[in-house]
């Protein structure tokens, strides 16, 4: 005899489904600075493994540590790309993890 078991197969089905959405979501969020934050270094504290941060336009007078796997990013909003003017003697951005993307962001090393 055979037998049909519909509760299995609904279960797989859900789980299915589950995984399908947990993996579409596994993208990170997008935080903008200054909207979202008022500097990057706060965007960045704020920010999860694999966020994007979007900075705007300005000059940004801060030292900044990207400590996380996560992409940083200068948008043009209209007066050029953002700038990071360290604001004690050393390099703008220091970068301590190996797996970041930092691009379209220019800095003054002193």
């Amino acid at each position: 005899m055979y037998y049909h078991n519909h509760r299995g197969r609904a279960f797989s089905l859900s789980l299915i489904a589950v995984i399908i959405i947990l993996a579409g979501s596994a993208h990170g969020a997008i935080i903008v600075v200054p909207d979202d934050h008022p500097t990057i270094q706060a965007a960045i504290n704020a920010a999860g493994t694999g966020d994007t941060i979007q900075v705007n336009s300005g000059t940004y007078d801060e030292n900044v540590v990207v400590n996380k796997s996560l992409i940083l990013e200068g948008l043009n909003t209209g007066s050029g790309l953002p700038a990071i003017s360290p604001t004690i003697t050393g390099d703008a951005i220091i970068l301590t993890v190996p797996s970041c993307t930092v691009r379209a962001i220019r800095g003054e090393w002193c």
